[in-house]
Formats: C-alpha cells, structure tokens, sequence
C-alpha cells in the first residue's frame, strides 16, 4: 500500500457492527507488518475490546455527531503517526449515503464519516443472505465487500462470483463462521478484552479468503494537508506539564485512549493511579480524573482502601479539581451499593448514594447545556454526549445540578469536583481539554469554602 490507506468497515442497516471481521482484518494487516489503528464510529463503551489483541493498541473512537469535521480529521491524521492503515468500524445506513443524516446513530455516522474522511466503504456481507444467489440490493456506494461465515472456499467462491456479477464490485476477502468463537464473543459483555488467541484464529481464517492486491486497491487514499501542519504544531515544545491523575485499575477502565494521548502531546504528564492498591495520589496532582467501570464489582475493596479515599476526599476539600462518569461518580458519592446487595461507604465528596442495574442498557445519546459556572465544561454552550443509563445516582441531600432533564440530573457538582451519569468524549469539548491544561491554583481559591461533608 501507498498513500494513507483507509477504510470504513460496516455492515448495513441494523444488522450488528462486523466486529468479527473487523478484527480479523486488523489481526492479518498487523501480521504483514502493517501498523493498524482501529476505531469505533461511535464514541460510548459498547463493545468489547478486540483491537488491543489484533492490533496492540486498545480501540479509539471517531464521531461524526459529537465531534466538530476539524477535530475528525485531526484524529485521523494523527492515527497515522502511530499505524500505517486506519480502520473505522460500524454500521452504514439503507439510505443513499446524501440522505443519511448526521443524527446520533452509528449507521448515520458511519456514512458522515466516509464523507468527511474520503474513506473507501467496505461492506461485510453476511453470507446467509445469498442464498441460492438471492443477493441484496446494492448500496449506491461501495467500494468492496467482505463475505462474513462462509463454510468453504466453494461456498466462498460462489458467493464471490453472486456478489461482483451483481453488484459489479470485488469481493475482498472472507471470514468463516466457525460458531464456537462467534458464541464466545457474543458473551462478551462491553469492554472485556477479547483473548488473544481469539484473534489469532479470526486472522488465519481471513487470510485464507483475501485477495491482497484488490483490498490494496480498494484502500489506498491520499493524505490531508493537516497532516503536515500537525507535524509542526508538535516540534513546538509545551510550556508546562501539569499532573492529570488518571484513575486506571480493574474497577476503572471507561477511558477513550485518544483522549488521553491528545492530553499528553499538548503537554500534560498523565499518571496512573490505583483507587484499589494505592494509598495517595501521584505527587503534584493538579487534576484526577475517575472514567467508567464496575466499580459496583470491586466496592467492598474500595471501602478498604481507606488512605486513598482520605486522599481523594482530602484532595477535593482543598478546591482539587475532579472530573467524573459513570462508576467513577459512584466512588466519589457516599455510598456505594455491590452486586451483592451491600452499601459501602466512598470517598463522600458528592452527596449520592450510587447503585448499578443488573440489566444492560445501551447507552442514550443526549444533547445538553451546562447551567453553572464549573472548571470544565463551558456554560450555555450546547454540547453532545451519552448518557449512562446502567447507574443510579441519587442525591442524599442537597446537591448543585450543572444540568438535568426530565429523566433526572446529568451532572452534580460540589466545589470543582464535577460528576454524573454522562459519558463525553472530552477531546470534542475543546474548553474541557484547555482546562485540564491550565493551572491548578488559578482555580482552587474559588472552592476552599465549601462546607464539605465528613
């Protein structure tokens, strides 16, 4: 391959996201020596994590709702100085790709960002739709076709001559169906790391099907100019590196690694930390930041762990700046309820009893404005995000409310601790990502005075 390879791989209408052959795909290019960075057309937690196997590097998210077409086409070209070939995964629209609306579903999405980012449209058929060469309509835009769960080369080459006879485009490769390793992986609930072993297999299955030279072809695009002018924003050196305590450990994992890296190139020092084993957080911590995840799991060791809650609890009266979602709200609020029905007692810096609902709920995208002036988001600015729809937030007493709907609160604040249910891609929030840069002291001597609980 020449260029910037790319593609968009989907499967359309509501047909499930080909995670599958996504993986398969990224696992063979990375054993050619291709570098592979794989994103999600959507920027929630929603799927398991297959990319980190394949690939060795976790999954990053693109999101044509969220996201302004600048910031898009930033993260695409900065994937690049890390990968050799980008792949987007989701799911395309029935519509004609003009008539898709950019409205907050994956398969919109998907097609707005092949307009965006000119990436190829892969389609991932699956083949118990061609039966007896009964073949779909063709979508008006495709530029090759991947055939999912064929259960031969001969049932392979027959879908392939169907396919290009009627739709006049290649067939690019296949994957087998081989449904022990399809079970697996529909078990898999979101986030969970797919064994790598897993991938492995998925990789030797493609490889028998590919026709290398034709996904070559169908892939190969030409850069962007804000390739060259990322390149030199990057020789400049950052001013300062301020501290961003990142919250990082089996009970917190909710976390968009693009977020994290586009933090540290414009200068901020990211620094682990373990709410479970450790007992304070890193030294000159200026702001923590606590993502998703089971804390509901891992609640009675979190109430043990009694020096970091001291430490967490400590760092917010003294005007530390917190921000929040989801599992990690839970750890800041009063209580915490497990899966087993206990309430344990949490860092206490917002005023809510947490719970979890034992049923999974797909997260609901949500438009809102902030109502209060806060640390990190920008006040009366209508702004995109997901909300968390699994968490149970309820405030013990009362408790400021930086926005809400009819559905409850979105976001608590107390002092320049900011938290709740949402779930952002912060990258696409531009004074989000500034604040988290600025200095600490500008910001606590408005928060010292908060009558905080004991």
């Amino acid at each position: 391959m020449s260029g910037f390879p790319r593609a968009a791989l989907g499967s359309l209408g509501n047909r499930p996201a080909p995670s599958a052959m996504a993986w398969a795909l990224a696992g063979y290019l990375t054993r050619r020596g291709i570098g592979v960075r794989h994103f999600h057309s959507q920027a929630c937690y929603c799927a398991p994590e297959g990319a980190l196997a394949a690939t060795g590097s976790r999954s990053r998210h693109l999101d044509s709702w969220l996201m302004s077409r600048e910031l898009c086409r930033s993260l695409l070209a900065e994937a690049y100085a890390a990968a050799d070939f980008v792949l987007v995964e989701g799911r395309f629209a029935d519509a004609r790709p003009s008539e898709a609306q950019n409205a907050p579903n994956s398969s919109a999405q998907l097609d707005a960002l092949c307009r965006v980012l000119d990436l190829p449209r892969l389609i991932v058929l699956d083949a118990a739709l061609t039966v007896d060469c009964r073949i779909p309509p063709r979508p008006d835009a495709v530029d090759g076709v991947l055939i999912d769960g064929v259960l031969s080369f001969a049932d392979y080459v027959r879908i392939q001559t169907c396919v290009e006879g009627a739709w006049g485009v290649p067939v690019l490769g296949g994957l087998e169906r081989r449904e022990p390793i399809r079970q697996l992986l529909a078990s898999l609930p979101a986030g969970a790391e797919v064994p790598r072993a897993v991938c492995e297999e998925l990789a030797n299955s493609f490889g028998k099907f590919v026709d290398q030279r034709a996904l070559d072809a169908a892939c190969d695009r030409a850069s962007y100019p804000i390739v060259q002018r990322i390149a030199e924003a990057r020789a400049a050196a950052p001013a300062r590196r301020p501290v961003i305590a990142l919250a990082y450990d089996a009970a917190f994992c909710g976390y968009f690694p693009d977020v994290i890296e586009i933090l540290e190139r414009r200068g901020a020092r990211v620094v682990n930390f373990s709410p479970l084993t450790d007992e304070s957080l890193p030294d000159q911590t200026e702001s923590v930041l606590l993502g998703c995840g089971r804390t509901d799991l891992f609640a009675e060791q979190l109430a043990a762990n009694f020096c970091m809650l001291s430490a967490v609890h400590d760092f917010a009266r003294r005007g530390g700046r917190i921000y929040s979602e989801g599992g990690g709200t839970a750890y800041l609020s009063r209580s915490l309820r497990s899966v087993d029905g206990h309430d344990y007692s949490m860092a206490n810096v917002l005023p809510l009893a947490a719970s979890r609902k034992s049923e999974p709920c797909a997260p609901e995208p949500i438009e809102f404005q902030v109502d209060a002036e806060n640390w990190i988001l920008p006040r009366h600015t209508t702004m995109r995000g997901y909300r968390s729809r699994v968490w149970n937030l309820k405030p013990q007493e009362s408790v400021e409310e930086l926005t809400h709907d009819v559905d409850g609160a979105l976001l608590f604040q107390a002092g320049a601790v900011v938290g709740g249910p949402l779930q952002l891609h912060l990258a696409a929030v531009e004074p989000a990502m500034l604040a988290l840069g600025e200095p600490q002291q500008l910001l606590a001597a408005h928060y010292v005075g908060i009558d905080w609980p004991t």
